[in-house]
């Protein structure tokens, strides 16, 4: 009897450990983009183009950035700044996140943040100038993107 429940529980090892999912690691952050910036949680994005949104200007009181994360960024190192200025992470929300698949597996992120514009460090009326995001891998790497010319409307 001992025996037989011993080959059952063999058994059932044998079974479980072949039956586990065998993924890889995950991959290492490999860029950062600003892929949007306005003013509303709506989506209507201001696309950069070669790093500017200009002539294009913001009016409202929140600041929305759209992110895109390929690889996993090591969320503790990941940094907002406007015109070299940290940007409080207590007062940055990510209020949405879509995920990036390969093959069915997580491969990077869409990030979706807001912040008041109050809470800015740098001028928060006229020439907001520049924002930038600093991310570090899981495993290392910096990665950097930024948008110059954002302007609020008169």
């Amino acid at each position: 009897m001992k025996k037989t429940v011993i080959l059952l529980v063999m058994l059932v090892l044998a079974v479980a450990c072949a039956a586990s999912v065998a993924a890889g690691p995950a991959p290492n952050l490999s860029s950062v983009q600003i892929a949007g910036i306005g003013t509303d949680s709506a989506g209507n994005w201001i696309k950069p183009v070669n790093h500017s949104i200009y002539p294009n200007k913001l009016s409202g009181d929140t600041l929305y950035l759209c992110v895109q994360f390929v690889g996993y960024p090591n969320w503790n190192l990941v940094f907002f700044y406007q015109n070299g200025s940290l940007i409080n992470k207590n007062k940055l929300v990510n209020y949405k996140t879509t995920y990036i698949t390969t093959d069915g597996f997580v491969s990077g992120y869409w990030k979706y943040y807001s912040i008041p514009l109050a809470d800015l460090p740098g001028n928060t009326a006229g020439s907001l100038g520049q924002f930038s995001v600093k991310a570090t891998g899981i495993r290392g790497g910096d990665y950097q993107d930024h948008v110059n010319n954002v302007n609020m409307a008169e």
